[in-house]
């Protein structure tokens, strides 16, 4: 079962309408009792009231999967978003539905659950919250801020912050070798959909990752998609990442490079262009992270 990992909250509202009425006959709720110690947490949508030590998470949709395994946490739940490029420990209950099915998730008896913020525009978010406390997390804000609320959410901020604290010496570390040959400037696009492609600009973690490590990104100040590829002749970095995603990801990079104005572009020109796995470069969280930068030191250290 393999899905695009980038879902955007226009697919997710559109699937959320396909997917009808979500019942919950038969379905326990577990908040926390009155005896069970509780903590407050700031969510993206307020304060929520959750477990003092969570200790059955559900992690709904987006990087808090991989986030609460980077805290020592296995979920009870998770959706696709690390399928692919994370092996997930077994016994998890896993599922590629937008929104998440209500039945599938209290049949995991979760104590709190972890989601990106769209999810909670959605009408299922009330029926998901009545098994648990509901954190949203913000997907809009840089991937460290999140990972810390996560942290925050399961009771392990100081876990969090000493994770954060080793990613920046391994960044550190890579920034060193990159940073000692010559500048490099570098564009990233991805191909998701037939006969279009995407440029990321300066509003991506990827693209904050590409220059902490060294390198310099060439591209928009806000990520352009959806755009022809026609226009392809735009990408004029002299290195260039490039990607194809989801189920048909080797088709649609495939379909780009034989597009004529490909082989005008100039990384395609000096044959520095670098494809990479679109499923993991579109990701987010901790593990995502250092994935990247193991990436680019593969990529670029030895340049």
């Amino acid at each position: 079962m393999t899905t695009d990992p980038v879902l955007t909250r226009r697919r997710f509202l559109s699937g959320s309408a396909a997917a009808g009425v979500l019942a919950l006959a038969g379905c326990a709720a577990r908040r926390p009792g009155p005896a069970q110690a509780t903590r407050r947490v700031a969510g993206a949508r307020g304060p929520v009231l959750v477990p003092e030590a969570p200790s059955r998470v559900a992690a709904l949709i987006g990087s808090c999967d991989v986030d609460v395994l980077a805290l020592g946490i296995t979920p009870v739940y998770a959706g696709t978003f690390a399928e692919g490029w994370v092996d997930l420990p077994g016994g998890i209950v896993t599922s590629d539905a937008v929104p998440p099915s209500v039945e599938t998730v209290a049949a995991t008896r979760p104590d709190l659950l972890l989601g990106w913020e769209w999810l909670a525009d959605d009408p299922s978010w009330a029926r998901l919250g009545a098994l648990a406390p509901a954190v949203p997390i913000p997907e809009r804000t840089a991937w460290q801020e999140a990972f810390l609320l996560v942290g925050d959410a399961v009771n392990r901020r100081g876990r969090a912050e000493a994770e954060l604290a080793a990613f920046e010496a391994r960044v550190g570390q890579v920034r060193a070798r990159v940073g000692a040959g010559p500048p490099i400037a570098v564009a990233q696009i991805g191909f998701t959909e037939a006969g279009v492609f995407r440029m990321f600009g300066d509003d991506r973690d990827s693209t904050r990752i590409l220059r902490s490590v060294g390198l310099t990104p060439v591209g928009p100040e806000r990520s352009q998609e959806s755009l022809s590829l026609e226009l392809l002749g735009q990408v004029g970095a002299p290195w260039l990442i490039a990607y194809g995603s989801g189920p048909d990801g080797a088709a649609l990079l495939a379909e780009a490079k034989a597009h004529p104005l490909w082989s005008t572009l100039p990384a395609v020109r000096a044959g520095q262009v670098l494809e990479v796995d679109g499923n993991r470069w579109v990701g987010a969280g901790l593990l995502w992270a250092r994935a990247i930068v193991d990436d680019l030191e593969r990529l670029f250290g030895g340049r």
